[in-house]
């Protein structure tokens, strides 16, 4: 994919990957463009790791454009640099998200491109972020400055096991904090779950993650995120976990209990993916989630321009 980095509106800065692919008879009627939103310690090129591991492939095949960002401390994009009292890192990577990121990528690859709305593709840590812009989006006064048609979530929940989200509060807490390579491919792309040429790009793809980011979701997020965000989240919305996700439990109890933290989208579709790791779009079954994200995106695009 190509490489991008662009100045927002409120002087941060943010870059990522792009693949927008010519028009073909393939490509729907209305067109989303996919935004892709990478989870903690990877960068935007977990959506582009080798020519048979990337979001390029369905992209291509049906013309429909795809976007990757750095989310805000990663690569380029310019970190969170404070967090008020009482706010948390997900709620101001969120705002930022909605309010300068998403406007910026709808006017430089969305409209460019004659897409009809944005739909957000989001994995682990990058999926809270997500809820918080949806959810700000519904309730924005007046019309939003770029149409949201659906969300599509992997490799995140309200349910932690016990092996998930816990950190050290040393005083003063460190920026960052990295997660040995062996550790992420032993935990989160279990061993025979991926072929040899991806397992060979994980240090490529390994990036220090913002302490915040993982200490938030035990002090903050999973405790309150369904009152402040989730009931406000007016998109569709696509949920699979993981069967063998090490972070999260993966049952179909809890599966349904996230989808009731979302009682205002009009569609949800639910889904455990049998033996499939945490990271799924790095693994065998990625060509498949892929497929299914692409064309769930299609179907919202559709929706949402023929509900106008």
């Amino acid at each position: 994919m190509e490489t991008f980095e662009l100045t927002l509106s409120d002087d941060t800065v943010l870059s990522g990957i792009s693949n927008i692919p010519t028009h073909t008879p393939a490509r729907p009627k209305f067109c989303p463009l996919i935004v892709g939103l990478h989870g903690g310690s990877y960068t935007s090129q977990y959506f582009d790791v080798t020519p048979n591991y990337t979001a390029k492939l369905p992209s291509n095949s049906l013309s429909i454009p795809f976007v990757a960002i750095d989310r805000p401390g990663y690569h380029k994009s310019t970190p969170v640099s404070s967090v008020r009292p009482d706010s948390s890192f997900p709620e101001e990577w969120g705002r930022r998200l909605h309010q300068s990121i998403l406007p910026a990528l709808w006017t430089e690859f969305g409209l460019k491109n004659n897409c009809s709305c944005i739909v957000l593709h989001s994995h682990s840590l990058g999926t809270n972020g997500a809820i918080v812009a949806a959810s700000l989006h519904a309730s924005e006064p007046g019309t939003p400055v770029y149409p949201l048609g659906g969300l599509v979530t992997s490799g995140f929940g309200s349910l932690l096991k016990d092996t998930g989200g816990h950190v050290s509060q040393p005083d003063p807490p460190p920026s960052h904090i990295n997660i040995p390579v062996q550790v992420k491919d032993s935990t989160l792309l279990l061993p025979g779950t991926a072929d040899d040429e991806v397992y060979a790009q994980s240090d490529k793809l390994d990036h220090a993650i913002p302490f915040d980011e993982i200490a938030s979701l035990r002090q903050s997020w999973l405790s309150n995120w369904k009152q402040k965000w989730g009931t406000d989240v007016a998109v569709p919305i696509m949920i699979a976990f993981a069967e063998n996700d090490y972070y999260w439990d993966a049952t179909e109890e809890h599966l349904q209990q996230f989808a009731m933290g979302f009682p205002n989208s009009p569609r949800i579709d639910t889904s455990i993916i049998c033996s499939a790791p945490h990271n799924i779009e790095l693994s065998y079954w990625g060509a498949g989630w892929y497929a299914r994200s692409f064309g769930f995106a299609a179907e919202c695009a559709t929706s949402l321009a023929l509900k106008k």
